[in-house]
Formats: C-alpha cells, structure tokens, sequence
C-alpha cells in the first residue's frame, strides 16, 4: 500500500499556515544553514505533503534527523495520516512541522520521513559554523 505514496518533503526557514485560504506559503528554503559557534542549535520548519489513495486507512509519520554519524539527533512524531482535499482532488494530507535539534559539529544532516517506521522519504541540510 505505501508504494503508492506521492511524498514531498521541503525543509524551510519558515513555513506558514494561512488558516483562511487553507494553504501553507514557504519563507525560504533551505539546504545549507549556517550557525555562529558550536554547540548551536538548529530550527527549521518542515512541509511534508502525502499523496494517497482515498482508502488509505490512517496511518502514523515521522520525522527523525539524524546528524553525519547517522546519530539520531531529533525524532518528532507527525499527526494521522487522513485526506484533508475536497472532493475531486487528489487525496492527501500537508503538514507543518518545526524541527530542533543539537548541533555539536559541522556537516551533512539528514531529515527522513517515516510512515508507519517504513522510510519514505529524505531530504538533506548542510550545517555550516562561521567560527
């Protein structure tokens, strides 16, 4: 069933939920942040969009970062997966989650979107210190 998913994963300086027009806008997206010293903390938001089919039955997302030793540095468990979409569109959810996690050197960190502890997706960010 999962192999049917359509999934997008965009990691961004901020991503906002406009509650009138039921839409989500992105303030910059991000593959590279760059932080003042070390240790720092990192924030960033998450839009995750999962396209499926109408009888998918509610299933559960994550999100884990894991930093470049394949440490685990955040897990952030995500809402039930349910379609949201009026009818005539494609079934699906979009969510908005914000992510924090330590940073205690530089390198390639790794955002990974879990269904039901199934991978389905990953996306990167490459944390920088000005030091």
């Amino acid at each position: 069933m999962l192999d049917t998913f359509k999934i997008q994963m965009i990691i961004a300086e901020k991503v906002h939920f406009h509650e009138y027009e039921k839409m989500h806008s992105v303030e910059k997206v991000l593959n590279a942040i760059t932080v003042p010293i070390l240790p720092a903390a990192v924030i960033t938001d998450v839009l995750v969009k999962v396209f499926f089919e109408e009888d998918t039955p509610p299933l559960q997302p994550s999100i884990q970062v894991l930093d470049q030793e394949n440490r685990l540095v955040c897990h952030e468990e995500l809402p039930p997966l349910k379609n949201f979409r009026k009818e005539g569109m494609v079934p699906g959810i979009d969510i908005r989650v914000n992510i924090r996690f330590p940073v205690v050197e530089e390198g390639v960190y790794t955002y990974r979107l879990y269904i039901d502890n199934e991978l389905m997706a990953e996306s990167y960010v490459s944390v920088f210190c000005e030091e």
